[in-house]
């Protein structure tokens, strides 16, 4: 459409100019009517200053590969506080589209974008963006310098905004904000991701919780008041995988839920705190599924077969056979969620069994003369 027709469109309505072209540009976009469509946003961002119709021209410009003019019309749309502006010219200098890289005047922007933001989503998305940001300078200071800390506080605390500005809700800046607080950057840090791990399991069963409480009960974390217990942590890495295996589509699916980045970690701990079996000498099974040899079911077991099963000749025939079998199983197949789950189910009874009729579950050393 040419000036003049768009002009004695205008004319011809009873509405205002501006909701006729709207109405007129949608009527045509729903048509495929593309160069009528682009007629009349470019004269309500031009003549009429509209920046809804602005940011729309700038989308154009910026699909069809034309950066300066789509730069042009983002930013008179931003001049006029448009939120979908306001965070595409964020994006730009932040990343360095277009633009040199500006963290600082990115902040400036995503700021503006969530307090004009119309949805909780939105402001939410806004200060998401600033907490990257945030992470982004972070990551180029060096660490453990002050500037380190502070952008680390920022980054937390505008996680911590996103989360609050969808009522606890937002499991992408959840699931963020659990990782960024597990590193312990700056004081209370792992303490307070150990508090949120415990509602986290239990609002959701969240795998990165899991995940994370495996962790500090494998490397006995003083500053989250967690002794070292690798039984523990092996629980926590089974319900971890088996929460991944059960609903892996739901996890892909909300935030920052990498299945196989989460599952890659739980292998990694699982190996980490599965001591040489070589070393061990015993039991190999059992120290697989609660992940240490000495640990209180272990030793309840250990109880069992020193003081009953050697000391008659079918146990002590079962206690040959086990050791001659278990190694292997244990190699081929003590890092899958089965064989762990499997096990777990026929030991913990056993162990609850022979507590209950006298084998303690204190702790235990061999005998120095092994069968």
């Amino acid at each position: 459409m040419t000036v003049a027709e768009i002009e004695r469109l205008i004319a011809s309505s009873f509405q205002d100019p501006l909701t006729t072209l709207i109405q007129a540009a949608e009527r045509f976009k729903e048509e495929g009517n593309t160069k009528d469509w682009f007629d009349c946003c470019k004269y309500c961002a031009d003549t009429l200053g509209d920046e809804g119709a602005a940011y729309d021209i700038g989308i154009y410009f910026f699909q069809n590969d034309q950066p300066q003019q789509a730069i042009e019309y983002m930013q008179l749309s931003a001049n006029k506080d448009c939120y979908g502006a306001l965070l595409f010219l964020g994006d730009a200098y932040r990343e360095g589209y277009y633009f040199q890289p500006n963290f600082h005047l990115a902040i400036v922007l995503y700021e503006r974008a969530a307090q004009n933001a119309m949805l909780k989503t939105q402001t939410a998305d806004a200060y998401q963006k600033i907490a990257t940001t945030y992470r982004k300078l972070r990551d180029g200071v060096p660490e453990g310098s002050e500037a380190y800390r502070d952008h680390h506080r920022q980054n937390i605390a505008y996680l911590k905004k996103a989360i609050a500005a969808t009522g606890g809700s937002n499991l992408n800046a959840e699931s963020i904000l659990l990782v960024e607080l597990s590193y312990g950057i700056n004081p209370g840090d792992r303490a307070e991701c150990g508090q949120m791990c415990v509602e986290a399991i239990q609002q959701r069963n969240d795998p990165i919780a899991l995940t994370l409480m495996a962790e500090f009960y494998t490397k006995e974390d003083a500053e989250v008041s967690i002794p070292k217990d690798h039984a523990k942590a092996i629980d926590y890495l089974d319900k971890a995988e088996h929460e991944l295996s059960e609903h892996a589509e739901f996890w892909s699916n909300n935030g920052s839920y990498s299945v196989p980045d989460i599952t890659a970690m739980c292998h990694d701990l699982r190996a980490a705190i599965q001591p040489s079996q070589k070393k061990q000498g015993g039991c190999y099974i059992a120290t697989c599924v609660y992940g240490s040899y000495d640990c209180p079911p272990v030793w309840s077991l250990r109880r069992f077969r020193d003081e009953l099963l050697l000391a008659h000749p079918l146990g002590r025939a079962f206690v040959k056979t086990y050791y001659a079998i278990s190694p292997t199983m244990v190699k081929k197949f003590g890092h899958t969620v089965w064989f762990n789950t499997l096990f777990r189910s026929l030991l913990n009874p056993l162990v609850c069994y022979l507590n209950r009729h006298g084998i303690s579950s204190d702790a235990y050393r061999d005998p120095e003369v092994r069968p």
